[in-house]
């Protein structure tokens, strides 16, 4: 098979339910100086999925199998397609006989060597849908906008006790499906996916805005965070949160207050939070061909709302007022009653 690509394009090519599998995927590095290439892609026989399947007439076997085209070589996003390829070999005439649901950690534990004036709070992750205080998402569509955020208990009294930094995030099914969108630093290493964590001054509370996406071959996505805990007494926050990143201005004693703080102190106040969403398919055609994209279009213009609208009215009117128009009771002079219903007559008599 071969692909026409624009060069700036540095993703995949994966056969759809063979993510893992090295022999189903192509992976292709940008070439930003040209315009266009062409991709070759191989597939054998009884291999990824290749559905085949014998013709009598014309006589030959038919091959077909989905190719995803990823921007991301491991993630699927919203800018990314599916393309349903089919193949056709015809016969020699000599011959005879193609996965939110939250789960928080336990209490934390102590070092005998740290002396806290008060417990530290126990924190939660949530995604939550369009902006920081938007409903809890338990599902969603890729390209979706979604706010992570991280929160502990307790207030603005723990505020002036601790600070948090978010760090070592992953997005992934399993461990074989593991994908980094927060850095050990606290930093993310690709803003596409994740933007840089933002931090409250008021409350113990972080969060970073996405799109919804998802590991290929992955329908229910879990995300896994660590949560840290910094004392502010002795600048132990410091460097901590917010997190020295590429985009802001490091000193040399931050760096060495962050590096010099007593690891029992690390791990006794860090824990880890996990969440999920399950993903639902976007609903993309299958086909190189354009023509399925008509149909989407067409749903969301004011065109068809307008006709919706229009047609609802006209059912309306058809089944509760054209009935009360046209029943009419009439006495007749002997006694006998007379229903006239849209032009049917019904008589009965004492």
């Amino acid at each position: 098979m071969q692909f026409t690509l624009p060069g700036a394009f540095g993703g995949a090519l994966v056969v759809r339910g063979h993510a893992t599998d090295d022999a189903c995927r192509k992976n292709v590095e940008a070439v930003p100086r040209e315009d266009s290439r062409i991709v070759e892609f191989e597939l054998f026989d009884e291999k990824c999925g290749l559905k085949r399947t014998d013709s009598i007439e014309p006589a030959g076997t038919n091959y077909s199998a989905v190719i995803n085209v990823l921007n991301h070589r491991f993630l699927v996003t919203d800018q990314d397609h599916g393309y349903l390829v089919q193949c056709f070999i015809g016969k020699a005439e000599s011959d005879t006989d193609v996965e939110t649901f939250l789960n928080v950690s336990p209490d934390l534990g102590f070092s005998e060597t740290i002396s806290l004036q008060s417990v530290p709070p126990t924190c939660n992750y949530t995604l939550r849908r369009d902006s920081v205080n938007g409903p809890i998402m338990q599902n969603g569509t890729i390209g979706q906008t979604m706010f992570h955020r991280w929160e502990c208990d307790g207030g603005e009294q723990a505020n002036d006790v601790y600070g948090i930094q978010i760090h070592d995030c992953f997005a992934g099914n399993d461990v074989d499906h593991q994908y980094p969108i927060v850095d050990a630093k606290g930093c993310t290493p690709d803003v596409k996916i994740l933007s840089p964590v933002m931090y409250s001054e008021q409350s113990l509370l972080a969060y970073a805005q996405s799109k919804v996406f998802t590991v290929a071959d992955v329908e229910r996505l879990r995300f896994h965070c660590k949560v840290r805990l910094c004392t502010r007494d002795g600048d132990g926050c410091e460097g901590v949160t917010p997190p020295q990143c590429e985009q802001t201005i490091s000193t040399d004693l931050i760096t060495r207050l962050a590096r010099n703080e007593a690891m029992s102190v690390q791990q006794a106040l860090t824990s880890e939070v996990k969440t999920s969403i399950d993903i639902r398919p976007v609903h993309r055609s299958l086909t190189i061909a354009s023509a399925p994209q008509i149909l989407s279009e067409m749903v969301l213009t004011p065109e068809f709302f307008l006709g919706l609208v229009i047609i609802s009215s006209l059912l309306f009117i058809a089944a509760v007022i054209i009935p009360r128009i046209c029943r009419k009771r009439t006495q007749k002079e002997d006694g006998s009653v007379s229903d006239l219903e849209c032009g049917t007559s019904i008589a009965s008599s004492n």
